[in-house]
């Protein structure tokens, strides 16, 4: 990763944040590596198994085993199908990112804000990259909408509501 010192212009916790946000990116949280998740037998996934999409074909989020796992946990949300990603922004944030909405301020949503936190949701779709184990422990306090239910415009299956 090259940094470009004429670019600095921001103070050091911001510019710590944005370079351990494009780590993430390289490391696997990308549209464009999806397809080459693996599983446990080191069998490539398939993106229908990884992803859901709209109506359009796009991304529309992410319903891997342990992200819906935690994310269903910290929702207190069982019946999520999927934890939507950006549908606004460009081409580098719509489908790239986790919804500002649902996900404020986690570290890999599209946008700078303040003090972004690394979610078990984020840890637990490293691990499904099929690349990683994940430490859980390291996770950041993340608050935003625990336990909110299913009351959100998450994607859920309504037929079990």
């Amino acid at each position: 990763m090259n940094i470009n010192p004429a670019y600095l212009d921001v103070g050091f916790r911001a510019l710590a944040d944005t370079l351990i946000h494009e780590i993430y990116h390289i490391m696997g949280f990308s549209p464009t590596l999806m397809e080459y998740y693996i599983d446990p037998y080191k069998d490539v996934l398939k993106l229908t198994d990884i992803a859901t999409f709209d109506s359009r074909g796009n991304i529309k989020g992410i319903k891997t085993e342990q992200v819906l796992y935690v994310a269903r946990k910290h929702f207190k949300c069982p019946y999520l199908r999927s934890v939507n990603f950006e549908n606004e922004g460009g081409e580098g944030s719509a489908g790239a990112h986790w919804e500002r909405s649902i996900m404020m301020n986690e570290m890999m949503t599209a946008s700078d804000i303040a003090s972004p936190r690394i979610s078990d949701i984020t840890l637990a779709l490293m691990q499904d990259t099929g690349w990683y184990m994940t430490d859980f422990k390291y996770a950041e306090n993340f608050t935003f909408f625990k336990n909110i239910g299913c009351k959100l415009d998450l994607d859920i299956d309504l037929a079990d509501l």
